[in-house]
């Protein structure tokens, strides 16, 4: 329901918050020692504040629905640090991914002309699709598996595949975030015999589709929610509640454009999203929070996991694939593997 754009109630999440601490309780009963991720603290130090939050939002139901949202993803979260390592993240990511595409087929096969913001199986848009998005992340996982010392050359097929599917669905955050992903993992050292094996080559193939995609959309102007998410926070400091980002562009529309139908109800841009929604208090213990996951990169021992990361949050940057609940939480499976990862590597920091 994640992804293929079915509406998810509080009830079918609720059910999902069930089924996640159902799998926490078994790690648990597995393991011990109690073991928490880095950074658990300060995110339920967040986590109550936007709790509280709900008192003064305009919509507490939307905001009721993303509280339930951050607790699914924080359960991914630990789940993910205490029960799986990269090759499983690597499978659950193309896994999905295939799930999808063969979904999406069968859709535009059968009902070519329906369309949902908030799936990986149809059209948000009439020029852009959210597959794409996901297959970024697809990408990125099979390029780092297989320079690691991965078989199967079908592999690579599957890698073709997904940089077909990003230009197809004509969303440039992909693209960005499938060059960043990739470039983390040729930072990391973990790439760097992709000089003379493509690396190059995909850049350029990117930058080819970015442009030519540029050409048929706005860059500028598509992302005005930009400076109606600045606004919004200048004006009202103490947030509009998660999920009410629209009462600020409309706010905005009425006095730059005149008009009542110019308006977004995301900000395109997750932590705007966040402190638009939560202020200056709620929005700054989230870019700290985001912060210091973001300064444990340069110990560049994350491997494809941090790859798959760090791609997910360029595209959460500039889309709002964060509204579509399988992207924010495969985000935070992928931050537990992550930590996992450097913590048994004996890198881990504060």
């Amino acid at each position: 329901m994640g992804g293929v754009g079915f509406p998810v109630s509080l009830v079918f999440k609720w059910g999902g918050v069930i089924t996640l601490l159902s799998l926490l309780v078994v790690s648990f009963v597995q393991k011990s020692k109690v073991s928490l991720p880095k950074g658990w603290r300060l995110w339920v130090v967040f986590w109550l504040y936007s709790l509280i939050a709900i008192w003064w939002s305009h919509n507490p139901y939307a905001a009721g629905e993303w509280q339930t949202s951050w607790l699914i993803a924080t359960i991914c979260w630990v789940v993910g640090y205490r029960s799986l390592r990269e090759r499983e993240m690597v499978g659950i990511v193309v896994g999905l991914g295939v799930g999808f595409l063969v979904v999406a087929v069968m859709l535009a096969i059968f009902s070519p002309n329906h369309m949902s913001t908030m799936s990986f199986v149809e059209w948000a848009t009439i020029n852009h699709h959210h597959l794409g998005d996901w297959w970024s992340l697809g990408v990125v996982a099979i390029v780092g598996y297989q320079v690691k010392g991965g078989k199967g050359w079908w592999k690579w097929i599957l890698v073709i595949l997904g940089i077909v599917i990003v230009g197809y669905s004509q969303s440039r955050s992909a693209i960005v975030a499938t060059v960043v992903g990739v470039g983390y993992l040729w930072w990391e050292g973990r790439t760097r015999t992709l000089r003379t094996r493509g690396f190059g080559g995909l850049v350029a193939l990117m930058g080819a589709m970015f442009v030519g995609i540029g050409v048929r959309k706005t860059t500028l102007f598509s992302r005005i929610y930009f400076l109606e998410g600045v606004q919004g926070l200048i004006k009202q400091p103490m947030g509009v509640g998660m999920g009410s980002f629209v009462e600020i562009s409309r706010e905005y529309s009425r006095q730059i454009y005149y008009s009542k139908e110019v308006w977004s109800s995301y900000a395109h841009n997750l932590p705007l999203e966040v402190l638009s929604g939560l202020g200056i208090v709620g929005g700054g213990l989230f870019v700290w929070w985001l912060g210091r996951r973001i300064w444990q990169l340069r110990e560049k021992s994350g491997g494809v996991v941090a790859a798959i990361w760090i791609a997910t949050l360029t595209n959460m940057l500039f889309d709002y694939t964060y509204m579509i609940p399988a992207y924010l939480w495969i985000w935070f499976l992928a931050l537990g593997v992550w930590q996992r990862k450097i913590k048994r590597d004996g890198k881990i920091t504060q």
